[in-house]
């Protein structure tokens, strides 16, 4: 305190590492955040000391092909982060709904996110598997990104919710961590959940 939370999609980036950011924003918390600010944008200025991480809690990261990484160089429109400052939101629209406001971020964290789209090339070894997850071609996912496949990743302590198994065509909500590696999205799932 005083500091404030924003926490949305990335749906712009300034800069190569990025600058600054523009988060549609749906949840906040702290000095000049209010319920009139979900839904809106926010600009969120990133500097030299800020801190880039990522939450694991719930996450099973065992044994994965890749790397988990999240910085400045890996990050991309259509992850969801929060961003934290040790200051007041500032700015923003008529409440808040026209936009406007910054936060100047002294840590912004990858948080958990969920996609729908349909599977396709499901492997399996064992407790793990593979699959890529293709969404709508007008999904905000897709918009954003520019692309409509993640490669998600199901492993051992991945929780299952209304289905037997996963198979191609199966269309299911995936929960995890997005990473952005080696030019891919990366999902390590958190939960999969079937139709209801």
């Amino acid at each position: 305190a005083p500091g404030a939370m924003a926490m949305g999609i990335v749906a712009e980036m300034t800069g190569s590492p990025p600058t600054q950011l523009t988060l549609a924003v749906h949840d906040g918390a702290g000095l000049g955040m209010s319920p009139t600010h979900m839904a809106a944008t926010s600009t969120i200025e990133l500097g030299s000391t800020t801190q880039f991480e990522f939450e694991s809690y719930g996450v099973d990261l065992g044994s994965l092909p890749f790397t988990p990484q999240f910085d400045g160089v890996s990050l991309r429109k259509g992850q969801r982060v929060a961003a934290f400052s040790s200051s007041v939101r500032q700015g923003g629209g008529m409440h808040g709904m026209m936009g406007g406001s910054t936060l100047t971020a002294s840590k912004v964290q990858l948080v958990q996110q969920a996609l729908r789209g349909t599977v396709s090339g499901y492997t399996s070894n064992d407790s793990r598997a593979s699959f890529t997850l293709t969404m709508p071609a007008d999904s905000a996912f897709a918009v954003l990104s520019g692309t409509r496949d993640v490669i998600v990743y199901q492993q051992p302590g991945t929780r299952t919710v209304n289905l037997q198994s996963v198979a191609n065509g199966f269309t299911p909500i995936v929960r995890g961590l997005l990473f952005y590696d080696a030019g891919t999205f990366r999902l390590v799932a958190s939960r999969i959940v079937g139709a209801q």
